[in-house]
């Protein structure tokens, strides 16, 4: 009886094994959009809009710091829905539009959005990931006006 249980044990262990194996054969290796997705999802605050007035591509030293008392957010979901509420003096403003990223994972196209609040759109309807973490997420927007030729948003995890 000894012999049969540590066959039994053996036999239990090698399916184990196997099923262990099998389970991470399936498991899907994230591309770039998926992990932008996955980093984009939750609630962003806006805290800084940053210029560049010399055309250098670089974030000149003029920075407008977003009031606290009118809080503009950004919330992600990871079904491809995004919530913003922006409040301001003269009333909440708030719109839902839908977002899917990109494959190279460095930005993301908004879409069914009524007023674009929430981001300034380049020409082709894309939005540019300049930066993001876990806690940062920073978008750059494009030639903007002739004197201003890009702008940053600087967005920090609630």
């Amino acid at each position: 009886m000894t012999a049969n249980r540590k066959f039994a044990a053996l036999v239990a262990l090698a399916l184990l094994s196997l099923a262990a194996c099998k389970k991470e054969e399936n498991k899907k290796v994230k591309g770039p959009e998926d992990q932008v997705k996955t980093k984009l999802a939750g609630k962003w605050r806006l805290m800084q809009l940053v210029q560049d007035y010399n055309s250098n591509n670089v974030m000149d030293d003029s920075v407008y710091n977003w009031p606290d008392t009118e809080p503009y957010t950004v919330t992600f979901n990871t079904s491809g829905t995004a919530d913003v509420f922006i409040k301001t003096s003269s009333g909440d403003l708030t719109e839902t539009f839908t977002w899917v990223t990109n494959s190279a994972g460095n930005g993301f196209d908004i879409t069914n959005s009524s007023d674009n609040i929430a981001f300034i759109i380049n020409v082709d309807g894309h939005v540019l990931i300049d930066r993001l973490t876990a806690t940062e997420l920073v978008t750059k927007e494009e030639q903007l006006t002739p004197t201003v030729t890009r702008r940053w948003s600087v967005f920090k995890k609630e």
